[in-house]
């Protein structure tokens, strides 16, 4: 069996969120399966196509088109199909994530969320053009099969677009090994490397309004105000739609000197600022899975979040929960978890314990047996 998977967002400056899973996913699924031949499509300038992780499996190939995206996708726009641009055509594809396609073959696609159908408030004008270019509903109805990251995407996917229970399968999403409560001897070189002293409060998201980046200055700022204990706050995450507006937010707020902006995480940074702070912010309005919250309980980091969409069902128990649109009751969390030692550790030892039933593998195990079936092979 031959399938071919749509890597073309692996080429992007940063692994987050949807790249990460697809890289972590295909990692484990070369390890399952090394009878299976895979081909990887991906396209771009020379730059972005050099961004491409290294896959050093044999029976993994490369199929790869020195053309912007642009063009490419405006091919297939005008009826150019995905495999017309591979020299070895696939028995079936695999998308893991939304994209501009076209296809002739079967296919499996994985659906992160809809949030953009939930929430289009929290899109640029741009991102919702996009999304309409790629043609979603179509794409979902002629997909062999569907893959959601949650039982909480899955029900969005049926009460919206009217999409049939078995037409679905909802496998959670896992994490890496270094997300881990123990503490390593390079952590506090991390935090110096960034000039973050202990105690702190962590975010760590890409800086949109989805994320309620702005509930969580606005609960820190009263946080402050009430509280006589001095703890810091530190955003973590990629630029995103009006991260402007947030940043000139910051250097207004009158506690401007406590709170940094520290961009972009690797991996190992952000294992060690999980680990080391006094709390994880995530009172987002909408996940289609909430990675972030996943890797926070694996690190034994009390976790603040909302319940909504699929986030309980990766919390579970573990967290607290919070009204993402009520400031006060954000502020109430933090003042909660950082003055209640016996709080504080009953969630530092019940994350781990939780995040233990979540793993890579067995979303690899779940998707290839979906790949499988729908391939009819």
């Amino acid at each position: 069996m031959i399938i071919g998977v749509d890597i073309r967002h692996l080429c992007a400056p940063t692994i987050t969120g949807v790249p990460r899973y697809t890289l972590e996913l295909l990692h484990e699924l070369f390890l399952l399966d090394p009878t299976t031949q895979w081909v990887l499509f991906a396209s771009g300038r020379k730059m972005a196509l050099k961004r491409l992780p290294y896959f050093p499996e044999k029976n993994v190939s490369l199929c790869t088109h020195l053309l912007p995206n642009k063009l490419v996708n405006a091919k297939i726009l005008l009826g150019k199909n995905l495999e017309d641009f591979c020299t070895r055509k696939p028995d079936i594809w695999f998308f893991p994530n939304q994209n501009i396609i076209r296809t002739r073959l079967p296919y499996v696609l994985t659906v992160h969320d809809v949030s953009f159908r939930i929430f289009p408030e929290f899109f640029s004008y741009k991102s919702r053009l996009w999304y309409a270019l790629t043609h979603f509903e179509t794409l979902l109805k002629n997909a062999a099969h569907l893959i959601t990251v949650s039982e909480s995407t899955a029900h969005d996917l049926s009460s919206i677009f009217s999409i049939p229970k078995e037409h679905m399968s909802a496998i959670p999403l896992g994490y890496e090994k270094q997300y881990q409560p123990t503490v390593k001897p390079s952590d506090e070189s991390y935090l110096r490397n960034y000039k973050i002293e202990k105690p702190y409060f962590l975010s760590l998201a890409t800086l949109e309004p989805r994320k309620n980046i702005l509930g969580i200055l606005e609960a820190y700022e009263l946080f402050c105000a009430e509280s006589k204990r001095k703890i810091d706050l530190v955003f973590a995450g990629g630029s995103g739609w009006r991260t402007k507006s947030f940043l000139d937010r910051v250097r207004h707020s009158p506690h401007q000197k406590q709170i940094h902006v520290l961009g972009y995480l690797r991996d190992q940074e952000r294992s060690a600022f999980y680990r080391h702070a006094e709390a994880f912010l995530f009172p987002s309005f909408y996940e289609g899975f909430g990675l972030p919250v996943l890797e926070a309980l694996a690190s034994g980091t009390p976790v603040i979040t909302s319940p909504v969409s699929s986030i309980p069902e990766v919390a579970k128990d573990a967290a607290i929960y919070v009204d993402p649109y009520l400031v006060s009751d954000i502020a109430e969390a933090m003042r909660l978890v950082s003055t209640d030692p016996l709080l504080q550790n009953a969630l530092r030892k019940k994350g781990p314990q939780i995040a233990h039933s979540f793993s890579w593998k067995s979303t690899a195990e779940a998707t290839l047996t979906i790949l499988r079936k729908a391939a009819k092979i």
